[in-house]
């Protein structure tokens, strides 16, 4: 009979134990987003459903995924939440634990950065209300990519220095334009994971220096602008080391272009360059 009674005792002091480190490992927190995304898995490749706004649950304090998810318990199983969609208890004092983590990454997290170079092909047609003309013309196009990836808001941004030439042998002279452009790009994620990531992006094209060159008879300089939307996609072979692929459609307007009055020739002219751009390119983190 005593020996029951310890047994008992030894019992109730194990799950007194383990409730303890359970209540002491986890706490209330309550959603702050409109819908806060329930995943199945650390990549957030499979969302399992849902928590709606003012809802409380129980989350873990060890952040994963760099900080970015908290474990939830859904159904037995172990599922992740976004921290961002959150708010611990004390309206004053958010995760605690957590937070104190991201604070201590916070510089190496949103400080992750690429540079890339880059190579591939822009198929233009262009056009000149001056001459009256439209071609089809072929750029050949290289250069390199810088990216600024901060990670707690998610936002990715692109900028870089791009060469595109189209050379095109005549009767009597090479026709060569050429022309030196400056991307400014931002990027929207639509799917994250360990081995690739799919974006969108949008953004504006600097073009500080343009080149139309008839053999030897004429060199004429302009610049322009213009403007930049696609998808790409990132596959990343080492935790350093990226390919990239993209393709998407570019619109640029050159112009500046003063010509010698020889030939008909307009005094000056301007360049719409519109069509499909491909690249890709070779990156590594820092």
């Amino acid at each position: 009979m005593r020996n029951y009674k310890l047994s008992q005792k030894f019992i109730f002091a194990f799950f007194f134990c383990l409730f303890s480190l359970n209540s002491n490992a986890a706490q209330w927190a309550t959603v702050i987003a409109e819908k806060a995304i329930i995943y199945s898995d650390l990549e957030m490749s499979s969302a399992i459903g849902f928590v709606s706004k003012g809802k409380k649950v129980r989350v873990g304090e060890v952040a994963r995924s760099k900080g970015r998810l908290l474990p939830i318990v859904v159904s037995n199983k172990i599922a992740y939440i976004h921290l961002k969609d959150i708010q611990a208890e004390d309206k004053y004092v958010e995760l605690t634990s957590a937070t104190e983590r991201l604070k201590k990454q916070a510089k190496i997290v949103k400080d992750q950065s690429q540079l890339a170079l880059t190579g591939g092909t822009f198929f233009s047609t262009t056009s000149s209300a001056e001459f009256g003309t439209e071609n089809a013309q072929t750029y050949t196009t290289g250069g390199f990519n810088g990216y600024y990836e901060n990670k707690l808001t998610d936002s990715i941004y692109r900028s870089g220095l791009h060469y595109s030439i189209f050379t095109e042998e005549q009767t009597e002279n090479v026709f060569t334009f050429s022309y030196l452009s400056i991307p400014i790009d931002f990027y929207f994620s639509v799917i994250e994971t360990r081995f690739y990531d799919f974006l969108v992006y949008a953004g504006l094209n600097i073009i500080p220096f343009a080149e139309y060159k008839l053999g030897t008879d004429y060199t004429l300089n302009g610049y322009g602008g213009g403007a930049n939307a696609g998808a790409e996609m990132i596959f990343n072979l080492t935790s350093r080391i990226s390919i990239h692929v993209e393709s998407g459609y570019q619109y640029n307007y050159i112009t500046g272009f003063e010509f010698p009055q020889v030939d008909n020739n307009p005094e000056t002219a301007s360049f719409t360059l519109t069509g499909l751009k491909t690249l890709a390119s070779l990156s590594y983190k820092y």
